[in-house]
């Protein structure tokens, strides 16, 4: 049950976002590189895959498409000619409060009815969840147990 809930909630949030960005023609993963390079201003591919937790050839294809639709733009990093470094281009800068925005809504939309305080354990225990998961994963001593039904 606990994945299948956390599974749905990103589903969910996803199928929002892509309908409430339709006017931007932003779908996918789109919206959430915007935001993570809204704050981070600039990163490479690298930096963004391990940001968003998604694998680089699904940022590489988000990239292409955003820079199709000119929200992102690729420079090749000065003091790294090999690697290209990835932001906003003015129109993803003016058009990122659209995205913010949408993503508020959802957030205040779906925790109505549940106190701060609540809020604020939900958010720490997701937290630790998820920075736990990303160890168990990257770690290459963790013993996986096989469970029979």
């Amino acid at each position: 049950m606990f994945m299948r809930e956390i599974s749905a909630l990103s589903r969910y949030w996803y199928s929002y976002t892509h309908r409430s960005l339709k006017t931007l023609d932003i779908a996918g993963s789109e919206h959430a590189i915007i935001m993570t390079l809204a704050i981070n201003e600039c990163m490479n591919q690298y930096e963004l895959s391990d940001s968003l937790s998604l694998n680089k050839g699904t940022i590489a294809k988000a990239l292409l498409k955003l820079e199709d639709k000119g929200f992102v733009k690729r420079e090749v990093n000065e003091e790294n000619r090999r690697e290209k470094l990835v932001s906003l281009t003015a129109y993803g800068n003016e058009e990122v409060g659209k995205i913010f925005g949408v993503s508020e809504t959802w957030k205040q939309e779906v925790l109505e009815g549940i106190s701060e305080q609540d809020q604020e354990v939900f958010f720490r225990t997701l937290f630790h969840v998820s920075q736990r998961a990303k160890m168990l994963v990257a770690s290459d001593t963790v013993e996986m147990e096989v469970y029979e039904n």
